[in-house]
């Protein structure tokens, strides 16, 4: 969940996530809300497998990191993400790296 950038209230919103080298990574595109609100504040409450915790979303500039996690996505969602690829990211996808603050009920 992010935060409205103009809002301020919170906005959920599923994603897509890939975990590799015991760190978690979501992907968006610049044509996503949920990137603009990232942009904006970078803390985000998350639930993965019924774990909440809350992170803070730093976005991934090495080219050599972003390969990887192209090819993980590849990997993990087969078809379903090369429909993404052509229907929701339509460019150059946008990698974040969640890391933990805090990991207490919320």
């Amino acid at each position: 969940m992010t935060i409205g950038r103009r809002s301020g209230l919170p906005r959920p919103v599923t994603v897509w996530f890939v975990y590799l080298d015991s760190r978690l990574f979501v992907r968006t595109s610049k044509k996503t809300n949920w990137y603009r609100n990232l942009k904006a504040n970078s803390s985000v409450e998350v639930e993965v497998g019924g774990l909440k915790f809350r992170a803070e979303a730093e976005q991934i500039f090495d080219q050599a990191l972003t390969k990887r996690l192209q090819e993980a996505y590849r990997r993990k969602y087969r078809l379903a993400d090369a429909l993404s690829n052509l229907i929701m990211i339509r460019g150059s996808p946008i990698f974040f790296e969640l890391k933990v603050k805090e990991c207490n009920p919320f």
